[in-house]
């Protein structure tokens, strides 16, 4: 679903377009974002927000979400569903990071 920016004071949904169901991220027409206008509306984002030293990424985005989400103590076989990813040696490099957060939190 696409959220309108209608100016009423509910907003409206709309459904997205057929191919862009089990997308995320959805453009003004409802179509999946690419990978292009996803980077491109992040460079807008840290452009305004000032952040030129350490600008904010999608892939950042990911990281801090998959480290919370193993410190609430989600499983890494349904973090690897949740990402859409097969090997899972490509999640459990998330656990040593999760666990390196929880030691400087402790001290």
């Amino acid at each position: 679903m696409y959220l309108s920016g209608s100016s009423s004071s509910h907003p409206t949904y709309k459904l997205a377009a057929p191919e862009a169901q089990d997308w995320l991220f959805l453009t003004e027409q409802r179509r999946p974002l690419t990978k292009n206008s996803l980077e491109g509306f992040f460079r807008q984002l840290n452009q305004r927000a000032g952040f030129i030293k350490a600008p904010i990424s999608p892939s950042m985005i990911r990281d801090t979400y998959t480290i919370r989400f193993l410190q609430a103590g989600g499983t890494l076989v349904i973090l690897q569903q949740q990402l859409g990813v097969t090997d899972p040696a490509s999640v459990k490099r998330y656990v040593h990071a999760s666990k390196q957060r929880c030691q400087r939190r402790e001290t």
